[in-house]
Protein backbone atom coordinates (compact mmCIF):
# COMPACT_ATOMS: atom_id res chain seq x y z
CA UNK A 1 0.00 0.00 0.00
CA UNK A 2 2.77 2.40 0.82
CA UNK A 3 4.45 1.80 -2.54
CA UNK A 4 1.14 2.24 -4.37
CA UNK A 5 0.62 5.58 -2.59
CA UNK A 6 4.12 6.74 -3.56
CA UNK A 7 3.53 5.85 -7.26
CA UNK A 8 0.24 7.80 -7.31
CA UNK A 9 1.93 10.85 -5.73
CA UNK A 10 4.72 10.72 -8.34
CA UNK A 11 2.11 10.57 -11.16
CA UNK A 12 0.28 13.61 -9.75
CA UNK A 13 3.57 15.53 -9.46
CA UNK A 14 4.48 14.70 -13.09
CA UNK A 15 1.07 15.93 -14.33
CA UNK A 16 1.51 19.23 -12.48
CA UNK A 17 5.00 19.72 -13.97
CA UNK A 18 3.74 19.06 -17.54
CA UNK A 19 0.86 21.51 -17.11
CA UNK A 20 3.19 24.24 -15.81
CA UNK A 21 5.66 23.61 -18.66
CA UNK A 22 2.85 23.89 -21.24
CA UNK A 23 1.77 27.24 -19.82
CA UNK A 24 5.34 28.53 -19.90
CA UNK A 25 5.76 27.52 -23.56
CA UNK A 26 2.44 29.14 -24.47
CA UNK A 27 3.33 32.41 -22.72
CA UNK A 28 6.78 32.57 -24.31
CA UNK A 29 5.26 31.98 -27.74
CA UNK A 30 2.70 34.76 -27.29
CA UNK A 31 5.36 37.18 -26.08
CA UNK A 32 7.62 36.25 -28.96
CA UNK A 33 4.90 37.07 -31.48
CA UNK A 34 4.41 40.48 -29.92
CA UNK A 35 8.07 41.49 -29.68
CA UNK A 36 9.31 39.95 -32.93
CA UNK A 37 6.54 40.31 -35.54
CA UNK A 38 8.80 39.79 -38.55
CA UNK A 39 11.81 37.57 -38.05
CA UNK A 40 14.46 37.26 -40.75
CA UNK A 41 16.87 34.46 -41.45
CA UNK A 42 20.59 35.08 -41.66
CA UNK A 43 22.81 32.50 -43.29
CA UNK A 44 26.01 31.75 -41.38
CA UNK A 45 29.17 30.33 -42.90
CA UNK A 46 31.70 28.05 -41.27
CA UNK A 47 34.63 29.86 -42.89
CA UNK A 48 35.16 33.22 -44.58
CA UNK A 49 36.02 31.42 -47.81
CA UNK A 50 32.47 30.07 -48.07
CA UNK A 51 30.85 33.51 -47.77
CA UNK A 52 30.03 35.29 -51.05
CA UNK A 53 32.43 38.04 -52.02
CA UNK A 54 31.28 41.62 -51.46
CA UNK A 55 30.65 43.60 -54.65
CA UNK A 56 33.83 45.25 -55.86
CA UNK A 57 34.02 49.04 -55.71
CA UNK A 58 33.90 50.66 -59.16
CA UNK A 59 37.28 51.34 -60.68
CA UNK A 60 37.61 54.37 -62.93
CA UNK A 61 40.37 55.41 -65.28
CA UNK A 62 42.04 58.82 -65.19
CA UNK A 63 39.84 61.83 -65.94
CA UNK A 64 40.45 62.96 -69.56
CA UNK A 65 42.20 66.25 -70.13
CA UNK A 66 40.49 69.23 -71.79
CA UNK A 67 42.30 68.43 -75.05
CA UNK A 68 41.18 64.80 -74.96
CA UNK A 69 37.59 65.84 -74.23
CA UNK A 70 37.60 68.32 -77.11
CA UNK A 71 38.90 65.67 -79.50
CA UNK A 72 36.35 63.12 -78.30
CA UNK A 73 33.48 65.59 -78.67
CA UNK A 74 34.48 66.40 -82.26
CA UNK A 75 34.59 62.67 -83.07
CA UNK A 76 31.27 61.75 -81.45
CA UNK A 77 29.05 64.72 -82.20
CA UNK A 78 25.30 64.56 -81.66
CA UNK A 79 22.97 64.26 -84.65
CA UNK A 80 20.72 67.03 -83.27
CA UNK A 81 21.16 70.42 -81.67
CA UNK A 82 19.75 70.31 -78.17
CA UNK A 83 17.50 73.12 -76.94
CA UNK A 84 19.37 76.14 -75.67
CA UNK A 85 22.52 74.88 -77.43
CA UNK A 86 23.95 72.05 -75.36
CA UNK A 87 26.60 73.01 -72.85
CA UNK A 88 30.14 71.73 -73.09
CA UNK A 89 29.50 69.39 -70.16
CA UNK A 90 26.43 67.86 -71.86
CA UNK A 91 28.41 67.38 -75.07
CA UNK A 92 31.26 65.78 -73.14
CA UNK A 93 28.87 63.40 -71.34
CA UNK A 94 27.28 62.45 -74.67
CA UNK A 95 30.70 61.86 -76.27
CA UNK A 96 31.87 59.73 -73.31
CA UNK A 97 28.74 57.58 -73.42
CA UNK A 98 28.69 57.22 -77.21
CA UNK A 99 32.36 56.23 -77.39
CA UNK A 100 31.72 53.45 -74.85
CA UNK A 101 28.31 52.45 -76.29
CA UNK A 102 26.65 53.46 -73.01
CA UNK A 103 23.99 55.93 -74.21
CA UNK A 104 21.06 53.94 -72.78
CA UNK A 105 22.94 53.03 -69.60
CA UNK A 106 23.82 56.65 -68.84
CA UNK A 107 20.21 57.71 -69.55
CA UNK A 108 19.00 55.28 -66.88
CA UNK A 109 21.69 56.45 -64.46
CA UNK A 110 20.70 60.10 -64.95
CA UNK A 111 17.09 59.29 -64.11
CA UNK A 112 18.25 57.55 -60.92
CA UNK A 113 20.55 60.48 -60.11
CA UNK A 114 17.66 62.95 -60.39
CA UNK A 115 15.65 60.91 -57.89
CA UNK A 116 18.66 60.60 -55.57
CA UNK A 117 19.27 64.36 -55.58
CA UNK A 118 15.56 65.01 -55.00
CA UNK A 119 15.36 62.62 -52.03
CA UNK A 120 18.70 63.46 -50.37
CA UNK A 121 18.85 67.21 -49.73
CA UNK A 122 22.20 66.98 -47.94
CA UNK A 123 23.77 65.28 -50.95
CA UNK A 124 22.10 67.81 -53.28
CA UNK A 125 23.49 70.76 -51.29
CA UNK A 126 27.04 69.46 -51.61
CA UNK A 127 26.46 68.39 -55.22
CA UNK A 128 24.90 71.68 -56.33
CA UNK A 129 27.56 73.75 -54.57
CA UNK A 130 30.37 71.72 -56.22
CA UNK A 131 31.71 70.67 -52.80
CA UNK A 132 30.79 66.99 -53.19
CA UNK A 133 33.80 64.75 -52.60
CA UNK A 134 35.25 62.29 -55.10
CA UNK A 135 34.38 59.49 -52.67
CA UNK A 136 30.73 60.57 -52.70
CA UNK A 137 30.70 60.61 -56.50
CA UNK A 138 32.24 57.14 -56.60
CA UNK A 139 29.73 55.90 -54.03
CA UNK A 140 27.00 56.30 -56.68
CA UNK A 141 28.52 53.30 -58.49
CA UNK A 142 27.74 54.81 -61.88
CA UNK A 143 29.40 54.23 -65.24
CA UNK A 144 32.78 55.72 -66.01
CA UNK A 145 31.17 58.06 -68.57
CA UNK A 146 28.93 59.70 -65.96
CA UNK A 147 31.65 59.74 -63.29
CA UNK A 148 34.08 61.53 -65.60
CA UNK A 149 31.43 64.06 -66.62
CA UNK A 150 30.53 64.81 -62.99
CA UNK A 151 34.20 65.10 -62.05
CA UNK A 152 34.77 67.60 -64.88
CA UNK A 153 31.63 69.47 -63.84
CA UNK A 154 32.89 69.68 -60.27
CA UNK A 155 36.27 70.96 -61.45
CA UNK A 156 34.61 73.66 -63.58
CA UNK A 157 31.96 74.37 -60.91
CA UNK A 158 29.09 73.47 -63.25
CA UNK A 159 27.29 70.84 -61.15
CA UNK A 160 24.74 73.44 -60.03
CA UNK A 161 23.30 73.44 -63.57
CA UNK A 162 23.40 69.65 -63.94
CA UNK A 163 19.61 69.50 -64.40
CA UNK A 164 19.96 71.28 -67.76
CA UNK A 165 22.86 68.96 -68.64
CA UNK A 166 20.57 65.98 -68.07
CA UNK A 167 17.81 67.49 -70.24
CA UNK A 168 20.21 68.35 -73.07
CA UNK A 169 21.79 64.90 -72.94
CA UNK A 170 18.39 63.21 -73.22
CA UNK A 171 17.52 65.41 -76.23
CA UNK A 172 20.74 64.41 -77.98
CA UNK A 173 20.12 60.72 -77.26
CA UNK A 174 16.57 60.93 -78.63
CA UNK A 175 17.96 62.44 -81.83
CA UNK A 176 20.36 59.57 -82.39
CA UNK A 177 19.60 57.20 -85.29
CA UNK A 178 17.82 54.06 -84.12
CA UNK A 179 19.18 50.72 -85.30
CA UNK A 180 16.43 48.85 -87.17
CA UNK A 181 16.68 45.28 -88.43
CA UNK A 182 15.25 45.02 -91.94
CA UNK A 183 14.77 42.28 -94.55
CA UNK A 184 14.54 42.70 -98.31
CA UNK A 185 13.46 39.78 -100.49
CA UNK A 186 13.81 39.61 -104.26
CA UNK A 187 13.85 37.07 -107.07
CA UNK A 188 17.41 37.89 -108.06
CA UNK A 189 20.42 38.39 -105.77
CA UNK A 190 21.21 42.00 -104.79
CA UNK A 191 24.73 43.26 -104.21
CA UNK A 192 25.59 45.96 -101.67
CA UNK A 193 25.31 48.76 -104.22
CA UNK A 194 21.79 47.68 -105.22
CA UNK A 195 20.78 47.38 -101.55
CA UNK A 196 22.09 50.88 -100.75
CA UNK A 197 20.25 52.33 -103.76
CA UNK A 198 17.02 50.68 -102.63
CA UNK A 199 17.47 51.98 -99.07
CA UNK A 200 17.99 55.53 -100.37
CA UNK A 201 14.72 55.32 -102.34
CA UNK A 202 12.84 53.89 -99.36
CA UNK A 203 14.12 56.59 -96.98
CA UNK A 204 12.92 59.21 -99.48
CA UNK A 205 9.45 57.67 -99.75
CA UNK A 206 9.09 56.74 -96.07
CA UNK A 207 10.26 59.54 -93.70
CA UNK A 208 10.07 57.24 -90.65
CA UNK A 209 13.20 55.52 -91.98
CA UNK A 210 15.18 58.72 -92.49
CA UNK A 211 16.57 58.84 -88.94
CA UNK A 212 17.26 55.12 -88.66
CA UNK A 213 20.42 53.09 -89.02
CA UNK A 214 19.16 50.08 -90.96
CA UNK A 215 20.75 46.68 -90.51
CA UNK A 216 19.67 45.12 -93.81
CA UNK A 217 19.55 41.42 -94.66
CA UNK A 218 18.67 39.97 -98.06
CA UNK A 219 17.17 36.70 -99.20
CA UNK A 220 16.05 35.27 -102.54
CA UNK A 221 12.32 34.48 -102.85
CA UNK A 222 11.30 33.04 -106.24
CA UNK A 223 7.60 33.15 -105.33
CA UNK A 224 7.68 36.93 -105.77
CA UNK A 225 7.94 36.41 -109.57
CA UNK A 226 9.55 39.85 -109.87
CA UNK A 227 10.20 42.98 -107.78
CA UNK A 228 10.87 42.93 -104.04
CA UNK A 229 9.40 43.07 -100.54
CA UNK A 230 10.85 45.11 -97.67
CA UNK A 231 10.06 44.84 -93.97
CA UNK A 232 11.46 46.93 -91.11
CA UNK A 233 9.62 46.93 -87.79
CA UNK A 234 5.97 47.80 -88.43
CA UNK A 235 6.69 48.92 -92.01
CA UNK A 236 6.06 46.47 -94.85
CA UNK A 237 6.45 47.34 -98.53
CA UNK A 238 5.31 44.86 -101.19
CA UNK A 239 6.49 45.85 -104.66
CA UNK A 240 6.49 42.33 -106.09
CA UNK A 241 4.87 41.08 -109.30
CA UNK A 242 3.01 38.54 -107.17
CA UNK A 243 1.26 41.36 -105.33
CA UNK A 244 0.49 43.18 -108.58
CA UNK A 245 -1.05 40.03 -110.09
CA UNK A 246 -3.08 39.47 -106.93
CA UNK A 247 -4.31 43.06 -107.16
CA UNK A 248 -5.25 42.61 -110.84
CA UNK A 249 -7.05 39.38 -109.94
CA UNK A 250 -9.05 41.17 -107.25
CA UNK A 251 -10.01 43.91 -109.74
CA UNK A 252 -11.15 41.33 -112.29
CA UNK A 253 -13.33 39.49 -109.77
CA UNK A 254 -14.72 42.80 -108.54
CA UNK A 255 -15.72 43.77 -112.09
CA UNK A 256 -17.24 40.32 -112.66
CA UNK A 257 -19.30 40.73 -109.48
CA UNK A 258 -20.40 44.17 -110.62
CA UNK A 259 -21.36 42.81 -114.07
CA UNK A 260 -23.47 39.98 -112.66
CA UNK A 261 -24.98 42.35 -110.13
CA UNK A 262 -26.19 44.59 -112.95
CA UNK A 263 -27.50 41.59 -114.90
CA UNK A 264 -29.41 40.35 -111.86
CA UNK A 265 -30.89 43.79 -111.36
CA UNK A 266 -31.98 43.90 -115.03
CA UNK A 267 -33.49 40.42 -114.73
CA UNK A 268 -35.45 41.37 -111.63
CA UNK A 269 -36.65 44.51 -113.35
CA UNK A 270 -37.65 42.50 -116.47
CA UNK A 271 -39.72 40.10 -114.36
CA UNK A 272 -41.84 42.99 -113.26
CA UNK A 273 -42.86 44.01 -116.77
CA UNK A 274 -46.49 43.39 -117.84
Amino acid sequence: RKRRREREERRRDNKKKKKMLGRAVCMSTMRGVGFYPAATLTRSYATDAEAPAAPAAPSYGPIPSDADVKKLVSTHQSQVKASGDASGLAKALFAFAKSKNELATVSDELNQLKQHLKNDLIYWNSFGSNTVSDADLKSLGCSESLYHAMSIGKKKKELGSFASVIRQYQEMVEGEPQVVNALVSSVNPMDKAAQEKLLTELKTNFPELSNSEINLRHKVDLSLIDGYTFSAGALFVDASARQKLASVEQDIFKKIDQYYGLKNAEFEAYKGWP
